[in-house]
């Protein structure tokens, strides 16, 4: 049998076919997902809504038609510039488009050839959506929306009770308690940290923004997730911190300058949610 004759016998499997046909629209879901992150990303901050004001240009309110709004395609056509004032595009919409995609396939490949029912993939998906624009925004503005937040607390809730068994839980009711009563922990911890925090340092240790974004994740990954999630967090965050102040030696330094802690949420997230069945047997609970 040469290696068509195997591709082929692989592909009519059931299982690999709906990895393969899967695997394609998760990479169009997720660079459909990504259009609509950059949205938020730029209104949220802003206050604006989302939902109802049509998409144009912010330079010079050219409305954005259909075949202008193609995810990565339309960028590249454009060369990444309006086509109604020539205004240079960021790049951050391509760079939002392309990550969510690729995360959003490696997410159903991962669940896909590990064999787990792909109904586990929704509250990873879940956090895909929350994590970018949450990460994005909080490097720019230093803040995370609470429409974002709370939108993912109340995802989880609601998810864990419909789709038990896609947290995990055997049940409506224990996924409900199990959402409800870590997302609770983890927001009395964290409350308790961040005040502790502010009493001793005189500033934010940890902000109100990061303490509902991990709230949100625990209800979608558990105390383990978010525990690791936390731990990786603030780990890599001190390492790129004290880097810093190592590079920034002998310069002009900006005195209290904040790192946001979001993208280094994100990020924990991200690498839990691709190594979390690796990482959860060396964590103590």
């Amino acid at each position: 049998m040469n290696w068509c004759d195997e591709m082929i016998s692989w592909l009519i499997s059931d299982r690999n076919s709906l990895i393969v046909v899967g695997g394609v629209w998760s990479l169009l879901f997720g660079l459909c997902v990504g259009s609509f992150l950059n949205v938020c990303i730029w209104r949220m901050p802003r206050r604006e809504s989302i939902v109802r004001v049509p998409s144009h240009c912010p330079n010079c309110g050219h409305p954005i038609r259909w075949y202008e709004n193609l995810p990565v395609v339309s960028y590249l056509a454009l060369r990444g510039r309006c086509s109604g004032c020539g205004q240079k595009i960021s790049p951050r919409y391509l760079i939002v488009e392309l990550l969510t995609g690729l995360l959003a396939l490696g997410i159903w490949l991962r669940c896909g050839f590990s064999g787990a029912d792909f109904l586990t993939t929704l509250p990873q998906f879940a956090a895909l959506s929350l994590m970018i624009p949450a990460a994005w925004i909080d490097a720019e503005h230093r803040i995370i929306p609470n429409r974002l937040t709370y939108f993912f607390i109340g995802f989880a809730i609601v998810g864990a009770t419909v789709l038990p068994s896609a947290f995990g839980m055997p049940s409506p009711l224990r996924g409900l308690c199990h959402a409800v009563g870590i997302m609770l922990a983890t927001g009395v911890i964290l409350a308790c940290f961040a005040l502790l925090g502010k009493a001793l340092f005189g500033g934010d240790a940890l902000g109100w923004g990061d303490v509902k974004l991990l709230i949100a994740a625990g209800g979608l990954f558990g105390g383990t997730g978010v525990f690791f999630i936390l731990l990786f967090a603030s780990g890599f965050g001190v390492i790129c911190a004290v880097g810093a102040v190592l590079f920034s030696a002998g310069k002009k330094r900006i005195r209290g300058y904040a790192i946001a802690f979001g993208p280094f949420i994100a990020l924990g997230t991200f690498v839990w949610i691709f190594l979390g069945s690796k990482l959860a047997p060396l964590l103590p609970f």
